[in-house]
């Protein structure tokens, strides 16, 4: 098979190179029967890193040390994994310059908050709508029920903060009677109210449906004169979300937008705050004009560029992603992280570590498949297990 040559005016000759020995392993030829090949005027250094940590903290770490050093140093604090010696006086990036791409959400909570203890300020971007987040979809299900806009859903999605709790053939129940009788949620909890007859349901589940919607009807009461970021704020607190999610990056996130949404608005405000906050997607927060590290998901990194790219977690069951209740499509995988790789312009290091919690389990993890097809001529590797590579003629940074 031939291959069709186009340029490509962005990432090194080298950084393409092991693209294509990843992407190849893909049956995708052109409808000519040719397989499309890219080629760059841009030399650059003929190696790339790979970083073996021991954890996921050291893992960041490294990320952390190297991008201190290739802006100048900025001073890490004492954290330690390693000494990490960039001795090209050349570099001379700014933070906007650097991304640190992951196959999952959460593998951007160790990188942060370990970058932001040391002064590196960030930014997390990911395509992903704030009504994706258990916590965020929650609150506002509980704003629209509060309003008479929410539909069944919202009542199970209220449940998951609320007491008192409802079991789902309760629900269901309550579906099946008001779809019989043609009636939205407000008028089903209207009946409810009044206390009249749901044939599905005996006494003591009719009373639990009341009981919860009269929970409804005292937050609605509270909050009657209040602005939409008042009872936000204050639904947040009260129902102990802001708690439950403390540590989380993304709700914090996610919250800042859906108040900054809600400032100035009062509930008479409410359908259209809701139509603002079901277009709120996280890169639309995305700014390449400050000076942060940029934090994304691999999805998110399509259609970006940076001069310095690192793939964190380059880890089997991450890259390629599978889990018990997924199977991996390996192809579509691999298209996903050739896409990764292709967001570098100039630098790239793929890490990932030998031992990482997950859910809060301790596992032993192996480097991914994708970074095996790619020749050991292109990769310099750093880690517990790696002894030092020899000194290249073209050398991209030097760990240790």
């Amino acid at each position: 098979m031939s291959d069709s040559f186009c340029k490509n005016y962005r990432s090194t000759q080298t950084i393409l190179e092991i693209s294509s020995q990843v992407i190849r392993h893909n049956p995708e030829p052109l409808a000519t029967g040719q397989r499309l090949a890219t080629y760059s005027n841009r030399t650059g250094d003929r190696k790339i890193q790979v970083l073996e940590m021991q954890s996921e903290n050291a893992e960041a770490v490294a990320i952390g040390k190297t991008i201190e050093k290739m802006v100048g140093g900025i001073g890490f604090l004492s954290l330690d994994s390693g000494s990490v010696d960039v001795s090209d006086d050349s570099l001379n990036f700014g933070f906007s310059d650097f991304a640190v791409l992951f196959r999952t959400r959460n593998q951007a909570v160790p990188i942060l908050k370990i970058l932001e203890k040391a002064g590196i300020p960030c930014q997390v971007v990911d395509r992903r709508s704030v009504l994706d987040h258990l916590g965020l979809k929650s609150l506002l299900s509980i704003v629209k029920l509060m309003h008479g806009l929410g539909g069944y859903a919202d009542i199970e999605a209220a449940l998951k903060v609320m007491r008192p709790k409802l079991s789902s053939h309760l629900i269901k129940s309550l579906k099946r009677w008001a779809y019989q009788n043609q009636l939205c949620v407000e008028q089903a909890f209207i009946q409810t109210r009044r206390r009249l007859p749901i044939p599905p349901m005996g006494l003591s589940k009719q009373q639990q449906l009341y009981d919860f919607i009269h929970q409804i009807d005292i937050l609605k009461n509270r909050l009657a004169t209040c602005s939409l970021t008042d009872q936000i704020e204050y639904l947040s607190e009260k129902l102990g979300i802001t708690e439950k999610f403390n540590d989380d990056i993304f709700f914090e996130k996610g919250f800042q937008q859906i108040v900054e949404s809600a400032k100035g608005l009062f509930p008479k405000d409410v359908a259209d705050f809701l139509a603002t906050v079901a277009l709120c997607r996280d890169t639309d927060t995305y700014d390449h004009r400050v000076e942060k590290v940029s934090l994304m998901t691999l999805h998110a990194a399509k259609g970006l560029e940076f001069p310095v790219v690192f793939i964190s977690g380059c880890e089997d069951e991450w890259i390629p992603y599978r889990s018990e209740n997924r199977s991996s499509d390996v192809q579509e995988e691999r298209r996903l992280f050739y896409v990764a790789l292709t967001r570098a312009k100039r630098y790239l290091f793929l890490s990932w570590a030998k031992n990482r919690r997950i859910h809060g389990k301790p596992r032993s993890r192996h480097v991914s498949p994708f970074i095996e097809d790619i020749d050991m001529i292109y990769k310099t590797n750093f880690g517990h297990d790696f002894k030092k590579a020899p000194q290249s003629q073209h050398k991209q940074l030097s760990l240790f």
